[in-house]
C-alpha cells in the first residue's frame, strides 16, 4: 500500500462511525420458539441502552442501513397475522427455470421448469433481531415460529430453516440458485435451524456455510444444497430424479443396506423453509467427505484415497478412468496398476482371484455393492462408483490398503419399468465395449471363477430373503412413506410438478403404489427362469424355498453378511452350490444345536446342499439353564372344592337340584315362574365357565347343602365369576352377584352379602360397585354397610375372594378381594371392607351360604342378568392364615425384566396365584426356553398337586408321577431338562386332558402348516389349537420344532386355568340382526359379519352374489355388492366345518329408530292409533327389529334380537310411533316405495342421557377415560348398539336430549360427537341424521334449561352435513308435567318431509321458520327467518310466546305482527329493547308457523340457533 492510500484509509477511520459489537448485551424475544395459533403476537425487550430493535422475519440478519428491504424496526409488538399474508420478494422464480439450450429435456419438462403455486405456500416465522445504539449492536438472537396448521402437515418431520440474505440466494448476478450461476459451487454465509415437532424444541442453531450441491443435478428447480458446518458438511438431497415422484427410492436403499460391506450414508427425512418459505421435503445426509472417513475409520485426510471411477476401456487412456476426489499421482498408479491386472490376469485362476483378494480388493464389499445395484436395478451405479481404501497398509480392518465401495444414489433404480426392461446382469457381464464401466469390466472377469461366483450367488440370495425380500423392502417403504406423506402432498402443490390429470396427493399416492409393486415384481424376476433372472444369466437350475428358523429372543443364523432373525424365514437358494450357516447366540445364550429336518447337529457352523422346503433351524439355551428351581410351594388345600365338572342338574317340582355323581344333593337352586314377559329361569353348567343362573325374575341362588351351616361362620370362600350380561339397570336392591355369606335365620332371610350391582349416577349413566350389606338391619338392603369398586368386563372371569370372621372386640370383620387376570394387583388389598359392630351384627350362621343373582321384579324395562360362579373353594380361616401370609409376599414381588413385556400380566397373575416364581434372582427371563421338568411341575401346580422336595432332586419326583399317570413316555422322562418344542408341549397337554379322544380334523384349516405335523402329533396339535390352550403363529402356523419359551409356557398355563383368556375361536355365526325376516338396506354395499374359526374361510351366498373371506381372530366380515329392493331371499353364510342359512331375506329401506322413551314410545299408545290402524292392513312390506336393552361396560359382539314377519300387526302396534307414523307419510307420498321392504330396528332407551348412547370413540373424544369408581359412559352403545353396526341403514331418526336437559351447551360437544361416532360404527361418513326438537315438558322458571338443548339441536343440525331437524315444540301434552306426549303423528309427518327432500329429492317444503337474523328499531326488534316458503301465520291470529329484552335484562311479555321481512315485536312499556325470543321455555307458549304447517323454532337474539 503506498503512503496516499495509507492517509487515505486513516481519513475514512476517523470520519466514518466503526461497528462495535455491546458486550454483556442482548435482545431478549419473550415467546420461546414453538408451535403457536395464529393470534400470536411477538414481544422482544433489550438491555442495550437508547438501543433500537431491528429484526427480520425470514431469519436473514437485519440489516438497519435497509429498512424495509426486509429488515423492521421493532414497535411493540410483531404481529405474525400480518407476516403471513405477505408475499416474499423473490414469489417469482422465473429466473431459476434453465434455458431450453441448456439442457435435452422438451420444454415443459417438469422437473425444470418452475410455474408458480396458485396456493399460499406454508410459511414458518423465523425471526432474527438485533439491538442497536450509536455504533453498538447485540449479537443476532433467534426465534422459531410455525403455526398450528402448518406444524400438524409436517408433525412427523424434523424441519429444518435455511436463512441467509436474499442477495446471496436470489440475485440476478450472484445469487447462488440462479442460472447459471448454481455451477460454480460458490459458498455464501447462511444460519440453520433445526425444529423437532414432537418436543417443541429447536435442537440446532448455527452459522454455516451454503452452496449448491452437485450430487444431485442442479439444474433441476428444487436443488439440493451442501451445508458446511465447522468440521463437517451435510447434504440436504432433493430426491434427484425421484423428488416429484416418492421422494424416497435412494433413501430407502441406503437404509436397506446399512449394514452391507459398503458405506450406505444415514439419511434423515426433513421439511425445509427457505427464509422462512416452505421449500420442500428433503433428505439430511452424510456427505462422503474426508471428515466422513476420519469420523467412521478413523483415516485422515492425508493417508486417503478416493476416486470415482469411469470408462475403464482397454483402449482408452488410463489418467481418465477416474476422478481422484482425495489423494495423489502415486495412488492414482496404483488404481490403474488394478485395472491393468484384470485385463491381463485370468481372474478364473485360484492363485490370481487370491492375489487380487489379497491386494487391491475387499471382495465382499464389491460383492455387496454390486447386489444392491442388482436387486434395485440401478444400471447408473455401473457407469460410476465411488471408491476409497487407505493409503497405507496396518492392522486396522479397514486400513488394509485394500479398495472398498461407496453406494451411490438410487434415484432412478427401483422402477417397475426397469424389472423388466433392464437387464441389469447382461450389463455387468458385457466387458467387450470400449467405454465399459470399472464395475462391468470387474465382474465380468471375476465371475467366471468358481470361487467368486458360489459366494456371489449365495449371498445374493440371502439378501434377496433377508434385508431385500419384499416384505422387509415394502415395510421400509411404507414406514418412510408414511412419515413424509404429509408433507410431500404438500412438496409437490407447492412445486406443481404433478401431471396435470391429477392433484398433488393423488399423483404421491400413485407413484407410491407404484414403487411397492418393485420389491415383488423384482424378487420374483430374479428368482424365475426369465431373462435377466440369476439361473438364465449364470447357468444355473430354479432357487428351491428352504426355511430358516431361530428364536430371535435367543440368538440369529447368519449367512454371509446375511442374518435371518425371524422366528420362520423363507429363503430360497440354489441346489447348484452348498450354503454355510451359523448360529449366532444373543447375550446370555448359548448355542445348543442346528435341527436340519429334525435331526441334530452339534457343530456351530453347517454347511448344506439346499433342498426344497429343508428346514433349518437353530436352538439356544440359556447359559444358566441347568440351574434348578427353586422349592415347591407348600399352599394349604381348601376344605371344600368344587368346579362342576362332575355335576348335573336335577328339575324338581319347586326347585332345581345340583347332584353329584352319586346322586346326592350338592346345591339346590330355588325355582321362579315363567316372567310376565315369558322370562324362562337358565340354569345349566357349562364345562368351561361352571354354573350358569341367568334370566330368572327376583333372586335365585345355588344355596350349598354339602357344608354345615356350623362349620361356615368364621371361614374364607373363593370362587371365579364371569359376568355374561349384567342387564339394563340395577341398584343394590337388584343386584347382579349376590353370595349370602351369613345368616340370622335358617330361611336365609336375614344375612350378611356381598353383591355387585349398578349404581345410577345420572339419567342411567351407571357406575358399578361392591357393597356390603346387612339385610338384618333396618333397610339393610338398601343401605349398604361399605362400598368399593372394580369394574368387571363382561365374559371375563375374575376371581372372588371373600372372609368373614368375628372380632376379639366383638364385631363381624368382612372382606372382599379380587384377582383380575389382565390387571393384576400389585399389593393385597381389599375391594371392600367393613367391621360390624351394630345391634343387628350376625355372630352365628343358621343357613346355608349362597351364590345367586337377582332379576327384575316387573320386567316392564327389565333384562335379567346371566353370571356363572365355578371353582368354589372354601377355606377355615386357619387354614386360609398361610396363603393370605403368601399372597402379601407374592402380590409385591416384582420381576424386573417383564416391565413391558407381552406376557407381563400374564406372569404377574400366576406369581400372584403362586403358580409360577421366577428364579433367586428376582428375574423371571420369559424369553429363555422352559423344560420338560419346569412344564410338569408348573401342570401340577395348576391341578393343586404338591410334593415336598429336597431341592437337588425336585425334577425327579415331578417327572416320575408325570410318568406314572401317563402324561410323558419313558424317553422323555430320561432328559428332564431338555427344552421343550411346541410339538412336545401340544402332546403333553393332550395327554393330561383327553389323550385317547381323536380330534377333529375337519378343523386342520386353522394351521397352516398342518401338512407338515408329524403324525404322531397331529390330534396333540388340533386338540390344543381347538381348546385354545396354544394357538399358531400370525400367518396360522405351529411351527412345531420351536421352543417353547418361558413367557408363552406362562402363557398356556393361564389359558388352562382361565378360559376366557383362551384365543377367540366360535362356532360359525352371524350377529342377531342378521335373522329371518330381516331387510337388508337397497342400493348400498350390504356389511355381513359374523364369528368362526380363525383361519377358515366364509363363504356368503346372496342371489347371484357369492363373496369369500378368511375368519381372523374369530371374527370375519366382508361387503356384498348393492342389490335393488326385493325378497324374500336365502342368505347362505358357508363354512369349511358349518352352514348357516337365513330364510326370508328381503332387500328395501332400513330407518332406525334411537334415542329415549319419546323415540320409542309405541304406535298402540297415542292419539292417532285408532283411527289410523287400518293403513297397514293389506300392507306386509313393515318388518321390525326389537333387542334386548343391555347395559355393558365394553361393546358386545352380539345382543339377543328378532325380526318381525312382514305386517306383523302386533310389531306395528308397539312398534315406535314416530317411525310408523313416518313411514305413513312416506307411502302416502312415495307411492313407489310400497312395494319395497322396510325395515324399522330400534335402538332406544328410556329416561336415558346422552352419554349411555355414544360410541366409545365419541366418548374417549369428549374426555371419558374408564375408572373403576366412575360412571361409564357408552352403557346401552355397548349393549344394543355395537352388536348391529355396521349394520346398513338408509337413516337414523333421533329424538332425545330430555335427560341431558341439564347439560345446556355442554350437550352440543356429545350431539356432534355422537352423530360422527354413529357414523363411523355404521361404517357411513354421510349416514342422514334427522334431530326432532324436544316437545315442551315441565315448569317454566327463568333459568330454563331445555330452550338450550332445543337451541345446541338446530345448531348441529344446521351445520353438520346431512343432519336434519324438525321440531316438536308445539306438540307437548296438555299435562306439562307429562313427559311423553302422545300426539305423535305430527313428529312422524315432518320428519317424512324432511326425508322426502333429504333422501328422495323431492322438491318440497320441509322445515319450519329458522331464525335468520334480527334488528332493533325504536322499541321494536325485527326478525327475519328462512324457510317461510309462501308465508307465515299466528294460530288464531294471535301471537303467543313472544318475549322482549328490557335494558335491564329483564325479559316482558311481548306483542309480534307479521311483516314482508318476518316478524316485528315489542311492548309499549319497553323503549330501548336489547333483544327478543320466542317459544324460550321449558314448557313454552308458541303460535307461528309458516304457511305449509311447520312450526317456527324457538330462537332468542342472544342465543346462536344455527
Amino acid at each position: 500500500m503506498n503512503r496516499k492510500s495509507i492517509l487515505w484509509f486513516i481519513f475514512l477511520i476517523m470520519i466514518l462511525p466503526i461497528a462495535v459489537k455491546a458486550h454483556g448485551a442482548s435482545v431478549m424475544i419473550h415467546q420461546p420458539s414453538g408451535i403457536y395459533g395464529a393470534d400470536l403476537k411477538i414481544t422482544m425487550s433489550t438491555d442495550l441502552r437508547n438501543a433500537k430493535i431491528y429484526y427480520t422475519v425470514d431469519g436473514s440478519v437485519p440489516e438497519p442501513d435497509h429498512l424495509g428491504k426486509g429488515t423492521y424496526l421493532y414497535d411493540h409488538y410483531i404481529d405474525i397475522s400480518n407476516i403471513l399474508n405477505k408475499e416474499t420478494d423473490y414469489a417469482e422464480f422465473e429466473n431459476i427455470t434453465v434455458p431450453i439450450a441448456e439442457r435435452e429435456p422438451s420444454a415443459d419438462d417438469l422437473l425444470y421448469h418452475y410455474r408458480k403455486p396458485a396456493y399460499k405456500i406454508p410459511k414458518l416465522i423465523s425471526i432474527c433481531a438485533i439491538a442497536v445504539s450509536g455504533t453498538k449492536h447485540t449479537e443476532p438472537v433467534r426465534g422459531l415460529y410455525l403455526l398450528n396448521d402448518t406444524a400438524d402437515i409436517f408433525k412427523n418431520l424434523s424441519i429444518i430453516s435455511l436463512t441467509s440474505s436474499s442477495k446471496h440466494l436470489f440475485h440476478e448476478k450472484n445469487g447462488i440458485y440462479i442460472y447459471p450461476n448454481y455451477k460454480n459451487h460458490k459458498e455464501v454465509p447462511a444460519h440453520i435451524q433445526i425444529f423437532n415437532p414432537s418436543t417443541n424444541n429447536v435442537e440446532t442453531s448455527q452459522d454455516i456455510g451454503l452452496c449448491i450441491s452437485h450430487e444431485t443435478n442442479p439444474d433441476y428447480i428444487i436443488k439440493s444444497f451442501e451445508l458446511v458446518f465447522q468440521n463437517k458438511k451435510q447434504i440436504l438431497r432433493n430426491g434427484a430424479e425421484d423428488f416429484a415422484y416418492t421422494n424416497i427410492r435412494n433413501s430407502v436403499m441406503h437404509q436397506l443396506s446399512e449394514h452391507l460391506c459398503v458405506d450406505a450414508r444415514k439419511t434423515k427425512p426433513a421439511v425445509v423453509f427457505l427464509n422462512g418459505e416452505f421449500w420442500g421435503v428433503y433428505h439430511l445426509q452424510e456427505a462422503l467427505d474426508d471428515n466422513y472417513f476420519l469420523q467412521h475409520y478413523n483415516i485422515p485426510k492425508e493417508k486417503l484415497f478416493v476416486i470415482e471411477t469411469r470408462n475403464v476401456g482397454k483402449h482408452s487412456d488410463s489418467s481418465d478412468w477416474g476422478q481422484v476426489i482425495y489423494g495423489d499421482n502415486k495412488d492414482l498408479k496404483f488404481y490403474q496398476e488394478m485395472i491393468k491386472f484384470i485385463y491381463d490376469k485370468d481372474l478364473s485362476k485360484k492363485e490370481n482371484y487370491s492375489y487380487f483378494c489379497d491386494r487391491f480388493m475387499d471382495i465382499n464389499s464389491f460383492m455387496d455393492y454390486i447386489i444392491a445395484q442388482i436387486f434395485s436395478s440401478n444400471n447408473f451405479g455401473f457407469e460410476k462408483s465411488m471408491i476409497w481404501k487407505s493409503k497405507t497398509k496396518e492392522e486396522d480392518q479397514f486400513l488394509d490398503g485394500k479398495f472398498r465401495f461407496a453406494l451411490n444414489h438410487f434415484d432412478t433404480g427401483m422402477n417397475n419399468w426397469s424389472w423388466s426392461i433392464h437387464d441389469t446382469i447382461g450389463i455387468l457381464l458385457a466387458d467387450n465395449k470400449e467405454d465399459v464401466s470399472f464395475a462391468t469390466l470387474l465382474f465380468s472377469r471375476l465371475i467366471k471363477n468358481n470361487e467368486f461366483k458360489k459366494e456371489f450367488v449365495n449371498r445374493s440370495m440371502t439378501y434377496f430373503s433377508t434385508i431385500y425380500a419384499p416384505e422387509t423392502v415394502n415395510k421400509t417403504i411404507e414406514e418412510m412413506s408414511n412419515i413424509l406423506k404429509p408433507g410431500m402432498y404438500e412438496h409437490n402443490k407447492r412445486w406443481s410438478v404433478q401431471k396435470q390429470e391429477y392433484d398433488s396427493t393423488e399423483f404421491y399416492d400413485i407413484n407410491l403404489e407404484t414403487l411397492l409393486e418393485f420389491a415383488p415384481a423384482r424378487h420374483k424376476l430374479l428368482l424365475s427362469n426369465e431373462p435377466g433372472s440369476y439361473s438364465q444369466k449364470f447357468g444355473l437350475s430354479l432357487p428351491v424355498p428352504v426355511w430358516i428358523e431361530t428364536n430371535p429372543n435367543m440368538g440369529t443364523v447368519v449367512q454371509s453378511a446375511g442374518e435371518f432373525k425371524e422366528r420362520r424365514n423363507k429363503a430360497y437358494y440354489f441346489s447348484d452350490y452348498p450354503v454355510t450357516f451359523s448360529a449366532n447366540p444373543k447375550e446370555g445364550f448359548q448355542f445348543s444345536h442346528f435341527l436340519i429336518d429334525g435331526k441334530k447337529v452339534y457343530t456351530n457352523e453347517i454347511t448344506v446342499t439346499p433342498r426344497e422346503g429343508m428346514v433349518i433351524k437353530a436352538e439356544f439355551i440359556h447359559t444358566s439353564a441347568q440351574s434348578v428351581e427353586p422349592v415347591p410351594l407348600d399352599i394349604p388345600k381348601p376344605f371344600y372344592f368344587d368346579d362342576f365338572s362332575k355335576r348335573t342338574v336335577m328339575e324338581k317340582e319347586n326347585r332345581f337340584d345340583i347332584i353329584d355323581e352319586s346322586g346326592d344333593t350338592i346345591y339346590t337352586v330355588n325355582k321362579l315362574p315363567v316372567g310376565s314377559y315369558g322370562e324362562v329361569q337358565q340354569i345349566h353348567i357349562d364345562p368351561d365357565k361352571g354354573l350358569l343362573l341367568g334370566n330368572g325374575q327376583y333372586y335365585h341362588g345355588a344355596e350349598l347343602k354339602a357344608v354345615e351351616p356350623a362349620n361356615l361362620v368364621d371361614y374364607v370362600v373363593s370362587t371365579d365369576i364371569t359376568l355374561e350380561n349384567a342387564g339394563n339397570e340395577g341398584s343394590v336392591k337388584r343386584p347382579i352377584f349376590y353370595i349370602k355369606l351369613r345368616s340370622a335365620d335358617t330361611n336365609g332371610s336375614q344375612h350378611y352379602a356381598i353383591v355387585y350391582h349398578m349404581a345410577n349416577s345420572i339419567s342411567n349413566v351407571y357406575s358399578y360397585q361392591w357393597s356390603i350389606i346387612n339385610t338384618n338391619a333396618h333397610n339393610g338392603a338398601e343401605m349398604p354397610l361399605a362400598k368399593g369398586y372394580k369394574l368387571l368386563e363382561e365374559n371375563r372371569m375374575y376371581k372372588l375372594t371373600a372372609k368373614i370372621i368375628n372380632t376379639e372386640d366383638g364385631g363381624v370383620n368382612i372382606k372382599l378381594y379380587i384377582d383380575d387376570p389382565l390387571h393384576p394387583a400389585s399389593e393385597y388389598e381389599p375391594v371392600v371392607e367393613y367391621t360390624d359392630y351394630s345391634d343387628y351384627k350376625i355372630t352365628n350362621n343358621q343357613a346355608n351360604i349362597s351364590f345367586g343373582t337377582v332379576g327384575y321384579g316387573d320386567a316392564i324395562w327389565g333384562v335379567n342378568p346371566y353370571v356363572y360362579y365355578d371353582n368354589i373353594s372354601i377355606y377355615s380361616v386357619d387354614q386360609y392364615k398361610k396363603i393370605e401370609e403368601l399372597k402379601k409376599e407374592l402380590y409385591g414381588k416384582h420381576f424386573s425384566d417383564i416391565s413391558g413385556h407381552w406376557a407381563e400380566a400374564t406372569v404377574k397373575n400366576l406369581a400372584n396365584q403362586g403358580i409360577i416364581k421366577g428364579d433367586n434372582s428376582g428375574l423371571y427371563k420369559p424369553d429363555d426356553s422352559t423344560t420338560l421338568a419346569q412344564v410338569v411341575k408348573l401342570l401340577f401346580n395348576v391341578k393343586d398337586v404338591w410334593f415336598e422336595t429336597p431341592q437337588p432332586e425336585w425334577a425327579v419326583y415331578y417327572i416320575n408321577e408325570a410318568l406314572k399317570l401317563g402324561w410323558i413316555t419313558a424317553e422323555q422322562a430320561n432328559a428332564p431338562h431338555h427344552p421343550i418344542t411346541r410339538y412336545e408341549m401340544a402332546g403333553l397337554l393332550y395327554n393330561i386332558h383327553d389323550g385317547h379322544k381323536e380330534a377333529d380334523r375337519r378343523y386342520h384349516f386353522a394351521i397352516s402348516d398342518y401338512h407338515m405335523i408329524p403324525e404322531e402329533y397331529k390330534d396333540a396339535v388340533l386338540y390344543c389349537i381347538l381348546n385354545g390352550y396354544m394357538s399358531g403363529h400370525q400367518d396360522l402356523s405351529f411351527r412345531g420344532n420351536e421352543l417353547i419359551t418361558k413367557a408363552e409356557c406362562a402363557k398356556i398355563i393361564e389359558r388352562i386355568m382361565i378360559y376366557s383368556s383362551r384365543p377367540e375361536n366360535y362356532q360359525l355365526s352371524v350377529p342377531y340382526i342378521f335373522s329371518e325376516h330381516c331387510v337388508l338396506q337397497r342400493d348400498k354395499k350390504i356389511p355381513i359379519w359374523g364369528t368362526g374359526f380363525s383361519g377358515d374361510t366364509v363363504t356368503v351366498h346372496l342371489k347371484e352374489q357369492v363373496k369369500s373371506t378368511k375368519v381372523v381372530n374369530g371374527k370375519w366380515y366382508l361387503e356384498l355388492e348393492p342389490e335393488r329392493y326385493g325378497g324374500p331371499y336365502p342368505l347362505k353364510i358357508q363354512g369349511t366345518v358349518e352352514t348357516i342359512t337365513i330364510h326370508n331375506v328381503y332387500i328395501g329401506e332400513v330407518f332406525q329408530v334411537a334415542g329415549q322413551s319419546n323415540s320409542i314410545w309405541p304406535y298402540i299408545r297415542t292419539d292417532n292409533y285408532h283411527a289410523t290402524k287400518d293403513f297397514f292392513k293389506d300392507n306386509s312390506h313393515i318388518h321390525v327389529y326389537d333387542t334386548h336393552y343391555i347395559n355393558s361396560v365394553i361393546p358386545r359382539y352380539k345382543t339377543f334380537g328378532a325380526w318381525s314377519e312382514g305386517g306383523d300387526r302386533h310389531a306395528i302396534d308397539w312398534a315406535p310411533a314416530i317411525g310408523i307414523y313416518f313411514l305413513m307419510d312416506l307411502y302416502e307420498h312415495c307411492p313407489e316405495l310400497r312395494e319395497v321392504p322396510i325395515g324399522l330396528m330400534t335402538l332406544s332407551y328410556g329416561g336415558t342421557t346422552i352419554e349411555a348412547f355414544m360410541s366409545p370413540s365419541a366418548a374417549a373424544k369428549n374426555g371419558f377415560v374408564r375408572q373403576d369408581d366412575k360412571s361409564v359412559w357408552s352403557g346401552y352403545y355397548n349393549g344394543f348398539i355395537a352388536p348391529v353396526a355396521p349394520y346398513a341403514i338408509k337413516a337414523i331418526l333421533y329424538y332425545q336430549g330430555e335427560q341431558s336437559a341439564h347439560l345446556r351447551d355442554a350437550y352440543e360437544p356429545l350431539l356432534r360427537s355422537h352423530i360422527t361416532g354413529l357414523r363411523e360404527a355404521f361404517k357411513d361418513p354421510n349416514l342422514p341424521f334427522f334431530i326432532v326438537q324436544l316437545a315442551g315438558f315441565g315448569l317454566n322458571t327463568a333459568d330454563d334449561d331445555w330452550p338450550y338443548i332445543r337451541a345446541v339441536q338446530s345448531r348441529v343440525a344446521m351445520s353438520m352435513d346431512n343432519v336434519g331437524i324438525v321440531s316438536a315444540v308445539d306438540l307437548g301434552d296438555k299435562d306439562p308435567y307429562e313427559i311423553h306426549p302422545t300426539l305423535k303423528q305430527p313428529i312422524g309427518q315432518r320428519l317424512s318431509a324432511l326425508a322426502r327432500k333429504m333422501l328422495y329429492h323431492q322438491d318440497i317444503p320441509y322445515m319450519g321458520p329458522l331464525y335468520k337474523n334480527s334488528w332493533i328499531s325504536g322499541n321494536q326488534v325485527h326478525v327475519s327467518f328462512d324457510y317461510v316458503y309462501s308465508g307465515l301465520y299466528f294460530t288464531d291470529d294471535v301471537a303467543k310466546g313472544f318475549e322482549i329484552c328490557d335494558s335491564n335484562g329483564n325479559w316482558i311479555p311481548a306483542d309480534a305482527k307479521i311483516t314482508e321481512d318476518g316478524i316485528v315485536i315489542w311492548n309499549d312499556a319497553v323503549a330501548n329493547p336489547a333483544g327478543a325470543r320466542y317459544a324460550w321455555k321449558n314448557y313454552p307458549e308458541f303460535s307461528l308457523y309458516n304457511k305449509e304447517g311447520f312450526p317456527a323454532f324457538p330462537f332468542n337474539t342472544f342465543v346462536k340457533v344455527r
